[in-house]
């Protein structure tokens, strides 16, 4: 954790993650995936690593989790693992109530287009339905009739951000908008976040940086913060595998999945039988974390690796065929298998 990173609520913290983001909270038991970490962290194959590590992946249990922000706005989660013996007492489990958290916020995120980030407009083209889930509501009977109405979000940072709501056929920010994304350094293809928290009416604005990874997952990140993310998850890997507790990074994206999961979904996964042709369900993630889409595939191979470091790994080793989209989706090993 960096000296400029701060800790975000971790109610909006989920909300500018995404919905399909799992974090487990302190206590759980979990599975540490080595694999997952370094194709979150790296854009480099992880076949050039050349690791030697007793197993592919490793039981654990969640000491902490911070829920933080870097310096550039993107959020991230900072869990602390320890290895889980079987002589060793577990912590003991404080519950779950991030349902109940979660339900008190509503989020809506758009991805930037060329004129929302054109210096000229100096505008942001807000949807209708963003507007009106989000935005206070607007009396439009009121005497005499205003069309515009002062909003203020808050950023990671607890920064206050004002900006003006012209509202109308359209709705546009308009003022307080070119001061957002000069500062924020916003590019076409970003997203940002809109959230509201209903329990205090207070406003949150959140941002997704567009960084694009390629059909393995490897991300392109720049390389200063490559390098020492890289650096970060070689470490942790070796103490892991050393029964040393450590400490991993996790930093969402759109393609990837959770590198430390739930014990028992992984478990439970683990005894299904899996082969070419079993129908199985999965969701499919899109820039917009809103709402997952479900939609029923063939497993059209398996593979598990018999050799060298990742042998017997379960991670990536099934190839779904989704018919909906008629796409190839490589896919890991917590797809929802049922039998139709």
């Amino acid at each position: 954790m960096s000296t400029t990173d701060t800790e975000v609520d971790p109610a909006v913290w989920n909300a500018i993650a995404g919905s399909s983001v799992q974090i487990p909270p302190r206590s759980s038991r979990v599975y540490y995936f080595p694999q997952g970490h370094l194709e979150n962290s790296s854009a480099t194959p992880i076949q050039s690593y050349g690791l030697f590590l007793s197993r592919p992946f490793i039981l654990c249990q969640v000491s902490s989790v911070q829920f933080l922000s870097d310096n550039s706005d993107q959020v991230y989660a900072k869990i602390h693992l320890q290895h889980l013996h079987p002589r060793r007492p577990r912590l003991r489990d404080i519950g779950n109530n991030s349902e109940n958290v979660q339900n008190d916020l509503t989020s809506y995120a758009k991805i930037l287009t060329r004129s929302d980030v054109n210096k000229q407009y100096g505008r942001f083209c807000v949807p209708k339905s963003c507007a009106e889930l989000i935005f206070p509501w607007i009396d439009f009977s009121a005497e005499p009739p205003t069309a515009f109405q002062n909003l203020i979000f808050k950023d990671n940072f607890n920064v206050a951000w004002e900006f003006r709501h012209v509202y109308g056929i359209r709705h546009f920010l308009t003022s307080g908008w070119s001061s957002f994304l000069n500062s924020k350094k916003l590019v076409a293809g970003d997203s940002v976040v809109f959230i509201r928290k209903h329990s205090t009416n207070e406003l949150f604005i959140g941002i997704r940086r567009s960084i694009h990874a390629d059909n393995m997952g490897r991300w392109n990140f720049p390389l200063a913060k490559r390098e020492k993310r890289e650096k970060l998850a070689l470490e942790a890997i070796s103490l892991a595998d050393q029964g040393i507790s450590f400490d991993v990074e996790y930093y969402p994206r759109v393609g990837t999945r959770d590198f430390v999961v739930s014990a028992e979904r992984v478990e439970e996964t683990l005894f299904i039988s899996k082969s070419s042709g079993l129908r199985v369900k999965m969701a499919v993630e899109t820039e917009l974390f809103s709402k997952k889409k479900w939609f029923l595939g063939t497993i059209s191979a398996t593979t598990s690796p018999c050799c060298g470091t990742w042998i017997a790994s379960p991670w990536r080793m099934l190839q779904v065929y989704v018919c909906a989209v008629s796409i190839f989706v490589t896919v890991y090993y917590e797809v929802l298998v049922i039998r139709l």
